[in-house]
């Protein structure tokens, strides 16, 4: 499956975009969040066109745990998006979370 947008979440507490579906495209995407620190953080995840509210979010201050162990990972599958749609990740510290987007345009 494609890289489709990956990068490390820079601020902490500020929604960072990683990816943004085409015009024309009904893109299905798989998101990958890694803690790559050695103290739990929380992520939030959210699917919007614009800045993210509180009811786009698929996932709200979820906990990952220390990298190198076994919940340092978040990966949610399957997701259906719309054209010119953006993945957004939030996380509680600056430069603590890898970003992987894969997915298919159609």
């Amino acid at each position: 499956m494609p890289t489709l947008g990956k990068g490390l979440v820079t601020a902490a507490n500020t929604p960072q975009s990683f990816w943004t579906a085409s015009p024309g495209s009904m893109p299905s995407i798989c998101i990958n969040l890694c803690n790559v620190t050695k103290a739990p953080i929380l992520v939030s995840l959210a699917i919007h066109g614009a800045a993210p509210g509180l009811g786009d979010h698929i996932e709200y201050e979820f906990p990952l745990d220390p990298a190198g162990t076994e919940g340092n990972t978040l990966e949610r599958t399957g997701i259906a998006i719309s054209q010119n749609m953006q993945v957004w990740v939030t996380c509680s510290a600056a430069n603590a979370v890898a970003v992987h987007v894969h997915g298919y345009e159609v």
